[in-house]
């Protein structure tokens, strides 16, 4: 699976497709990997955007392993015959199940707009990640904007 990017005239369509940004890397263990849906990007200025996403993982005996994700995309150095150009860094499984409910482990699995907001307070700079832990919790994570960066560059 792959994130792709898409266009339109307007918000009731057509829309078109025109291709793959970011793809799911095979992992040897792994009999299946994709990677999907996260939150609205968060913008860094000057075209550029952080992205997190979530990667999915199927092993043959059919369990599942979900991390999470994170991309800058530059939509400055963005080369229309080549959309892979917009991924300026990545930086696959930063976030991965821990066990921080016993033997319930959570699983960061990103749905939609609740998943990535930005805290702006007197900490500042500090990521609030929110995501699914087994499909019975939702849980949050914080993650220092400027370590998370830094590990992209």
């Amino acid at each position: 699976m792959v994130v792709g990017l898409a266009r339109s005239r307007s918000l009731s369509g057509p829309w078109n497709d025109l291709g793959p940004i970011l793809r799911a890397r095979p992992e040897r263990g792994w009999t299946d990997t994709w990677i999907g849906a996260g939150a609205v990007p968060l913008p860094l200025g000057n075209g550029r955007y952080l992205e997190i996403y979530h990667s999915g993982h199927l092993a043959a005996g059919g369990s599942r392993l979900y991390t999470l994700g994170a991309t800058v995309l530059n939509f400055a150095q963005l080369d229309p015959a080549r959309l892979e150009s917009i991924v300026e860094s990545r930086f696959d499984h930063f976030m991965r199940p821990g066990d921080a409910l016993g033997d319930r482990r959570p699983v960061p699995r990103q749905r939609g707009q609740r998943a990535v907001h930005l805290r702006r307070d007197v900490h500042g700079g500090v990521i609030r990640i929110l995501y699914g832990g087994g499909d019975s919790y939702v849980l949050a994570a914080d993650v220092s904007k400027a370590e998370l960066l830094a590990a992209l560059a």
